[in-house]
């Protein structure tokens, strides 16, 4: 038994479809009368049908602002290079990538403040001061294949390896080159000089001083090296070596970082335990997905001690949902829950449980607020959960999920086959690859929403 909840548009005019939700006894959204004949009837509950109808119109909202900013990314034509930064390094090399450590301040012991001390957990706002970029293409622009000088502590000479997780966001590089390939624009020869780059990079990024440290760094920046490089691996054409790798390192970072209640202690040791939890979580999800990816179930891998990502997901959720209270350690950053809603609704697709969607319900009720341009939209896959229990038969996705996708993907066409859609992962890309990792092997030609 379904409710048809009505048809409605996006801000094109273009007909969204019906969203169904699968009305059961044991879906809790429901209410239970009896009839006269003393059959029982489902109906949806009021206060889920409101939620509901709120996400439906924050989506329009949220479609119409991402429209929006790509329409003024595209109109930018600000040119952006690693030389045009105000502050050179220490190498005085204008192609030398700089930035400053976040949690360092003037020495109040010294007369010029240096070199600077650390205050973990109190960003310096001079780090908004220098504004790297790391432009790859021209010989007068690039940057150097290095991070010598990333986390920069002023009165050093070099940086630090910590500097490495200025990098993280190097998938959405390379998972995004294979899609603008399809386009009549894109220049092969350039694409060469950067796959000649990322192989130098790597190369730095494996033997340096700094790469073998943060490589063995037990917290998130540990967990986001792994990350880094398998990606780059992937895409410099060494796919043997990143699916050793990514088994590899899915298995070490479970058993080292995450104890069999979930905690994990390299993280709760900061002053911003509860972000730094948060934080390495969401590098495991991209770890997870990488090692799946290349074929090693890192969503479902268990540690020596039964422990998993699963398990750090969940050992955070009762502190979310109360505030953090009982939350036993240092923490001078606040309990803030918008990441982590975006980790549970994830969570939801991965693992298929409803306490996670229950959980962002309350948590975005608490705070009043609904979706936003970074999360999933939960509502409109209220009736795609069951692709998870028949993928075989089941259809791709409602007309819903595909204009969630869609908005995400910012027209992004999608690919003839489910291992070459990628996405950034700032919001959906884990859940959209899963999904289709497990939905279709077939054709996803011509789906495109505004086709």
């Amino acid at each position: 038994m379904s409710l048809s909840l009505s048809r409605y548009v996006d801000i094109y005019g273009h007909p969204l479809g019906d969203f169904d939700l699968e009305l059961t006894n044991e879906n809790s959204r429901n209410d239970i009368n009896i009839e006269a004949n003393g059959n029982p009837k489902n109906h949806l509950n009021h206060h889920y049908a409101v939620y509901l109808k709120t996400q439906r119109e924050l989506h329009n909202q949220m479609l119409y602002n991402i429209v929006h900013k790509a329409d003024s990314a595209v109109a930018n034509t600000s040119v952006y290079s690693v030389t045009l930064k105000p502050q050179l390094a220490p190498s005085n090399d204008p192609h030398d990538y700089m930035s400053l450590a976040r949690y360092y301040w003037p020495n109040p012991n010294t007369k010029d403040g240096l070199p600077y001390i650390s205050r973990d957990g109190h960003t310096n706002p001079e780090i908004y001061t220098i504004k790297d970029y790391a432009f790859l293409r021209n010989l007068m622009t690039k940057m150097n294949p290095n991070l010598k000088y990333a986390s920069l502590v002023k009165g050093k000479k070099l940086g630090r390896r910590a500097g490495i997780l200025d990098t993280r966001p190097i998938y959405k590089i390379t998972q995004s080159i294979p899609l603008m390939r399809s386009s009549k624009f894109w220049d092969y020869n350039i694409e060469l000089q950067l796959k000649n780059w990322f192989t130098e990079f790597y190369d730095w990024f494996k033997n340096s001083k700094f790469g073998r440290e943060e490589h063995n760094a037990k917290n998130n920046h540990g967990t986001f090296y792994d990350v880094q490089a398998i990606h780059i691996l992937e895409y410099i054409g060494k796919i043997n070596e990143a699916k050793d790798f990514a088994q590899k390192a899915l298995i070490h970072r479970v058993n080292t970082g995450i104890l069999a209640d979930g905690q994990q202690p390299y993280e709760t040791v900061r002053t911003l335990s509860w972000q730094y939890s948060i934080f390495n979580v969401q590098a495991l999800f991209l770890l997870a997905e990488r090692a799946t990816h290349l074929g090693f179930d890192g969503w479902n891998y268990r540690g020596n001690n039964n422990q998993s990502i699963k398990t750090a997901v969940d050992y955070l959720l009762p502190y979310a949902l109360n505030g953090g209270k009982g939350w036993k350690f240092k923490n001078i950053g606040g309990f803030g829950t918008d990441s982590y809603e975006r980790i549970l609704e994830l969570s939801w697709i991965i693992w298929g449980d409803n306490k996670y969607p229950d959980a962002v319900e309350i948590l975005k009720q608490k705070a009043k607020k609904g979706q936003t341009e970074t999360s999933l939209c939960i509502w409109s896959m209220a009736n795609d959960k069951q692709i998870l229990k028949n993928t075989k038969s089941a259809p791709f996705v409602n007309a819903g999920f595909k204009y969630c996708l869609y908005a995400h993907t910012l027209a992004l066409a999608l690919f003839s086959s489910y291992d070459r859609l990628y996405f950034d992962l700032t919001g959906l890309e884990i859940s959209a690859r899963y999904l289709l990792y497990r939905v279709s092997e077939k054709s996803l030609n011509g789906i495109s929403p505004l086709r």
